[in-house]
């Protein structure tokens, strides 16, 4: 004859077993179905004196052309990007207040392990950046933008996220200096 407690004792156990099984399953599942944040790098960034001369205001322009690359560093997540507002900036102390220029980009899907290049041209009045320039200058440039991860068949709520950096850009050949890329940082975020 077996006793009744003992089989209580093991019926418990067993419960207890298969709950700690499913936690840990259901730990490690979570673990690997957060989302990272996608990653934003600035390349080939040039600035193009001189590209149309406006004789209505009398002034030249110039165009300060580069590209963004959006990468997915999820393996299992795909990226709903709203649109991305890109800002460039100059700070210089010796003129009062800051000069700064911007473009959107038009949102959209970035699926799971997938990179897109994206490329930003924008208009810069040439007496403006005349304003910024030393011999070599740093201008911030700034990402904003919303997203939305899509996780098997639910996608989660909108985060929005700042990414921000300054690029050195030399004075003589108006390129960037040192490096041809650089990541942008995340400086902001509301999860």
């Amino acid at each position: 004859m077996t006793s009744k407690r003992g089989s209580h004792c093991d019926i418990y156990i067993w419960f207890l077993q298969v709950l700690t099984i499913l936690v840990l399953a259901s730990l490690a599942i979570w673990a690997t179905l957060t989302p990272k944040t996608p990653t934003f790098t600035i390349t080939n960034m040039d600035l193009k004196p001189y590209i149309r001369n406006d004789t209505v205001l009398g002034t030249n322009s110039s165009f300060l052309a580069f590209n963004v690359t959006i990468s997915n560093p999820n393996k299992m997540t795909g990226v709903f990007l709203d649109e991305i507002n890109v800002t460039i900036g100059c700070n210089n102390e010796s003129v009062t207040g800051s000069r700064s220029w911007s473009k959107s980009v038009a949102g959209f899907y970035l699926g799971h392990s997938v990179s897109d290049l994206k490329e930003v041209d924008l208009s810069v009045e040439d007496n403006e950046l005349l304003l910024c320039r030393k011999v070599d200058y740093y201008l911030k440039c700034e990402l904003e933008t919303g997203v939305r991860y899509k996780v098997m068949w639910f996608k989660t709520r909108h985060r929005r996220l700042v990414f921000e950096d300054y690029v050195e850009i030399g004075y003589g050949h108006g390129q960037m200096l040192g490096t041809t890329q650089m990541k942008l940082k995340l400086s902001f975020t509301n999860l």
